[in-house]
């Protein structure tokens, strides 16, 4: 496979993600929930869009969004393996293609992001995200 493929995810997918998930994201879910990995990607599962990406026959990380109708604001969201240090151009590109398809004229993409996860932060900026204040270690982007 030479390209990352975006499909939806299946519960074997976050437990995957989460016994071989990035030491940043990792930290990230506790910081921001005080749950461990496992139980907060187990929430999330099926309560709103969420995917699987694979590269190379394996799943590299899982993904999704929320809602919120009132502002035309979608909450994007990833969580990654190890494996995602290791791609990170390809995955700057792939990112940018879905980010662009997940953006509904007229909406804008945010979340927060932990600003240890220097990876995260790479790619949000390298796909036009503008962040801004550190507040406890967090800082909210837009795209």
């Amino acid at each position: 496979m030479n390209e990352p493929l975006l499909r939806p995810a299946v519960a074997d997918d976050f437990k995957y993600v989460a016994r071989n998930i990035r030491k940043p994201d990792a930290e990230e879910i506790w910081a921001s929930s005080r749950l461990k990995a496992e139980d907060a990607l187990l929430y999330v599962f099926g309560k709103e869009p969420t995917f699987a990406v694979e590269y190379k026959g394996k799943v590299v990380c899982v993904c999704g969004y929320f809602d919120y109708e009132e502002t035309k604001t979608r909450f994007i969201w990833m969580i990654g393996t190890k494996d995602l240090d290791k791609y990170k151009l390809t995955f700057v590109r792939f990112f940018r293609k879905v980010l662009k398809d997940w953006k509904p004229d007229g909406w804008t993409l945010s979340n927060k992001v932990w600003v240890q996860n220097t990876t995260h932060v790479q790619l949000l900026r390298s796909c036009g995200a503008t962040f801004g204040p550190v507040y406890k270690g967090f800082t909210y982007f837009t795209i």
